[in-house]
C-alpha cells in the first residue's frame, strides 16, 4: 500500500532525473503511468512536460499518463513483483478478460461495451458496472470508474471481473442483438438463481402462468420447437415442485401460442414480462443472517428505487419471497461495513435508522457487503446529479443568474 506523500516524492525524484537524459524521462513515463499526481504537483510537472512535448516522443507520453491519471486515477498499490518484471522487458499493457453471462468473455472496458450496444448516453454508461469476484470467499465488489484494474486483479488470478448493469431506470430499447443478448443473459441468470421475485398474482396473472410463459420464452429463445425438459427452465422457488405438471400443461398450451416468434423476439418477449414485475430493476442478494427479529436465516435482501423520485429508496427483506421487512432512505441515518470476527466468517453492513436521535440498528451479513453500499450511494448520487442539471439548465433558459439561492428556494420548497 503506498503511504500518503509517497506518490508526489517519486514524482519529484523522477522529474528532477528526467530533463536532461533519455533514461530519466523513461522513469518518469513509467512513474506517470502506474501512480497519480496530485493537484498541487500537477502544474509543475505538467507545464514542463508540455513544453518538451514537440521535441520529445517520451515527454508526449508523460503528458497523455499524467492527463488520464487526472481523469481515470492512478494505483493505490505499489505494483508486484511479477507486473514490474514485465515491464522491465517492455510489456507495457496486459489483456484482461472480462466475463458476460453464460462465461463469454469480452476484452474492453465499460464504456466501449456500452458503445457495442449503442449506449452512449452518460447517465446510462452510469448504470453499469464492473464487478470484481474473490474465488476464495465469494466477495463481490462493483468497481469504480477511478478505481485502476491492476490494483484488483492478483497475479495468482484468484480474482475475476465481470460486466453487468446495476441500476435500471432508463427504459430498455433493445437496440441491437447484443444489447438484446446481454440483457437477456443477465436477467435469465437472476431469474433461475431466484433473484427476480416474482409475486402470486402480477398485473393480474398467477405466478404459475407467468412461469409458465417465461418456460417457454426460454426455449423458443434456444430456436427449439420440441417440447421442454421443465426442470432446465424452473427458477429456485419454493413450492414449485408440486405445481410442475400445471405448469407443464400451460407451457405447452404457451408454445402453441408462440411457435412464431423468432429466438431475438423471444428473448424481448421474456425481458419485457419480467419488467412488469413491481420489484423489477431491484438488485437481490442471499443474505446468511440478520439482526432484525422474525427474519429467519438465510433470507433474500432487496435493494430497489421507485421511479424517478430524489432519494427515494427501499431495503426490502423476503423469506419465501414474502416480504418481512422494509426501510427506505428517509429513514436512514447511517450505514457501515463489519469487518468478520473469525476466519470464514462474512463480513455485514450495519444501517442505523428512523429517530435520528436514538436510531434503531439493523445488521445484515452477507459477501456483497460493498455492491450494497455503493448502489446506495451511486442511486442516490445519480438521481441528486440528474436533479442539478435539470436546476442548472432552467438557470440558464429563464435567465435566472443566482443557481445557489434557487437550489437553496428548491430545497426549502421540498423540505
Amino acid at each position: 500500500q503506498l503511504r500518503e506523500g509517497g506518490p508526489n516524492l517519486i514524482f519529484c525524484q523522477g522529474a528532477q532525473d528526467s530533463w536532461h537524459c533519455t533514461f530519466g524521462w523513461r522513469l518518469l513515463s513509467l512513474i506517470t503511468g502506474f501512480f497519480p499526481c496530485s493537484p498541487i504537483l500537477h502544474p509543475f510537472c505538467a507545464l514542463p512536460v508540455f513544453l518538451l512535448v514537440l521535441t520529445s516522443e517520451l515527454a508526449l507520453v508523460c503528458l497523455d499518463n499524467l492527463q488520464r491519471s487526472i481523469n481515470f486515477g492512478g494505483r493505490r498499490n505499489v505494483p508486484s513483483h511479477v507486473e514490474m518484471e514485465a515491464v522491465l522487458v517492455s510489456y507495457t499493457f496486459k489483456q484482461i478478460e472480462i466475463c458476460l453471462q453464460k462465461n463469454v468473455s469480452f476484452l474492453d472496458v465499460v464504456t466501449e461495451l456500452c458503445e457495442n450496444m449503442e449506449i452512449v448516453e452518460f447517465t446510462e454508461v452510469k448504470e453499469f458496472s464492473l464487478i470484481a469476484t474473490r474465488f476464495q470467499d465469494g466477495m463481490v465488489r462493483p468497481l469504480h470508474p477511478e478505481d485502476y484494474l491492476f490494483d484488483f486483479l492478483l497475479d495468482d488470478g484468484s480474482i475475476s471481473l465481470s460486466f453487468r448493469r446495476v441500476l435500471w431506470e432508463k427504459p430498455l430499447s433493445f437496440r441491437n442483438e447484443l444489447f438484446v443478448d446481454f440483457h437477456y443473459q443477465q436477467l435469465l441468470e437472476e431469474y433461475l438463481h431466484g433473484k427476480i421475485i416474482i409475486p402470486h398474482y402480477a398485473g393480474g396473472t398467477s405466478s404459475v402462468q407467468q412461469i409458465a410463459e417465461l418456460t417457454a420464452l426460454q426455449h423458443l429463445a434456444q430456436g427449439l420447437k420440441s417440447q421442454p425438459e421443465l426442470k432446465e427452465y424452473l427458477p429456485l422457488q419454493d413450492g414449485l415442485a408440486s405445481k410442475a405438471e400445471e405448469i407443464q400443461l400451460l407451457c405447452h398450451d404457451q408454445l402453441a401460442a408462440m411457435q412464431s416468434l423468432s429466438p431475438e423476439d423471444a428473448k424481448i418477449r421474456f425481458i419485457e414480462s419480467l419488467r412488469t414485475l413491481p420489484l423489477f430493476g431491484s438488485n437481490t442478494f442471499l443474505a446468511k443472517k440478520v439482526s432484525q427479529h422474525g427474519c429467519p436465516s438465510p433470507c433474500l435482501i432487496s435493494v430497489n428505487q421507485e421511479g424517478y423520485s430524489i432519494l427515494l429508496f427501499s431495503l426490502i427483506i423476503f423469506v419465501s419471497q414474502v416480504l418481512v421487512f422494509q426501510i427506505a432512505l428517509a429513514q436512514v441515518q447511517a450505514m457501515r461495513t463489519i469487518r468478520p470476527k473469525k476466519a470464514g466468517k462474512v463480513p455485514g453492513v450495519e444501517i442505523q435508522y428512523g429517530n435520528a436521535v436514538k436510531p434503531q440498528k439493523i445488521l445484515i451479513h452477507l459477501q456483497q457487503v460493498k455492491t450494497i453500499l455503493d448502489l446506495l450511494l451511486n442511486t442516490t448520487f445519480l438521481k441528486i446529479y440528474l436533479f442539478l442539471i435539470t436546476l442548472y439548465f432552467t438557470c440558464i433558459i429563464f435567465n435566472f443568474h443566482d443557481f445557489s439561492l434557487l437550489v437553496s428556494l428548491v430545497c426549502v420548497t421540498a423540505n
